[in-house]
C-alpha cells in the first residue's frame, strides 16, 4: 500500500493543520460533507460502516501516515464511512479545496492518488468474489 502520499511540509505550506483526536472520536461521520482530506502523523484510525443493529462493518484500519477522506472528495460527495480515532492519534487536516488545487499543481501527486484507489477497488472486487 502506498503511504505517506503528499509530504508534511508540502501539505503545511497549503494550509494543512495539525488536529488531536482522543480515542473513539469521530472524525467525520458517514454521509457528512467532504470538507478535509486528512493524513496520519501518529496513531492508528478505523474506517467502519454502522448496521441498524449496532454491529460494526470495518473497512479498513489506517496508520502513520495513510491517508483518508479523499475520495468522497474526488467525488465532491458525502463520505460513505464513518473515520474513528482507533487510538489516539495526530492527523494533518487540509481542506477539500485546497487538496483539491494541491493535485493540480502538482500531478505527480494525482497519480499516486490514482494508483492508490485503483489498489483498493481491485481489493474490493478480489473480496468480492470471494465472498
Amino acid at each position: 500500500m502506498l503511504k505517506a502520499m503528499i509530504p508534511a511540509d508540502v501539505l503545511e505550506r497549503k494550509g494543512a493543520i495539525i488536529k488531536s483526536f482522543e480515542v473513539g472520536e469521530i472524525i467525520y461521520g458517514e454521509g457528512s460533507g467532504a470538507h478535509y482530506y486528512y493524513q496520519i502523523i501518529s496513531g492508528r484510525v478505523r474506517l467502519s460502516n454502522f448496521l441498524e443493529d449496532g454491529k460494526e462493518v470495518l473497512h479498513n484500519v489506517l496508520v502513520g501516515h495513510d491517508c483518508f477522506g479523499e475520495v468522497a472528495i474526488f467525488e465532491a460527495g458525502n463520505h460513505l464511512v464513518t473515520a474513528i480515532a482507533d487510538s489516539a492519534c495526530v492527523l494533518l487536516r487540509l481542506r477539500a479545496i485546497d487538496f483539491v488545487a494541491l493535485l493540480e499543481e502538482e500531478p505527480i501527486y494525482h497519480a499516486h492518488f490514482m494508483q492508490l484507489v485503483s489498489k483498493d477497488l481491485r481489493f474490493k472486487l478480489f473480496i468480492t468474489k470471494l465472498i
